[in-house]
């Protein structure tokens, strides 16, 4: 019989000027549905106290596969870094992902898990969050920036510090040459699927 692990990571609360070196890392290190490719990956949040959650995700890939360009395309088809978020307990099967490719390419939408109904996010918030990609010698990074006002929009929620709340990161590309599929939170499924909120794990801002 399987039993889920529980795991939680807390979310160091920053300055301006914090160095990600300090900050802890969540492995993504759980890969499912007998995939042989298994890069080394890892997630960082913090929060910069009154502005914005920023989460840095880490994957030691030295050629990632990067096709889309622009905010909405299917990022997760190229190799992906994504954070999943359920912001407000009172509705934890509503939650916001955030899917990011080297080039900075995104695709972020909010709903529950049925995904062909979900509502992208540029259109409850008027704008574009602010995400970033860069590509180095031996691995790729990606971060979203996720703004205090923009997390109430979504959830009517005000984060701060104790704040909790559940969500999960990803690792994978399924249309790359070696398809892949890693998390840090199991997510239970015969087949590749991460829109599960019931198995995010806990995320608490100290």
């Amino acid at each position: 019989m399987f039993v889920r692990e529980q795991r939680s990571y807390t979310i160091k609360t920053v300055k301006d000027n914090f160095n990600w070196d300090d900050i802890e890392k969540a492995p993504i290190d759980i890969f499912c549905w007998r995939y042989d490719y298994k890069p080394k990956t890892f997630a960082q949040l913090v929060f910069v106290e009154g502005k914005e959650l920023v989460a840095k995700l880490t994957c030691y890939e030295t050629d990632p596969e990067t096709r889309c360009t622009k905010f909405g395309e299917d990022v997760y088809k190229d190799s992906c870094l994504e954070f999943f978020a359920a912001f407000n307990l009172d509705t934890p099967d509503i939650y916001v992902n955030c899917e990011m490719n080297s080039a900075g390419a995104a695709l972020m939408a909010l709903g529950n898990n049925d995904v062909e109904n979900r509502v992208s996010a540029d259109t409850i918030l008027g704008h574009i969050p602010e995400f970033h990609g860069e590509v180095f010698e031996d691995h790729w990074c990606a971060e979203v920036h996720l703004t205090v006002e923009d997390i109430k929009k979504m959830f009517n929620v005000e984060i701060k510090r104790g704040f909790k709340f559940k969500g999960n990161f990803f690792k994978c590309g399924d249309e790359t040459k070696f398809e892949h599929y890693g998390m840090w939170c199991r997510s239970v499924a015969v087949i590749p699927q991460f829109h599960r909120p019931q198995y995010f794990g806990d995320l608490v801002i100290d």
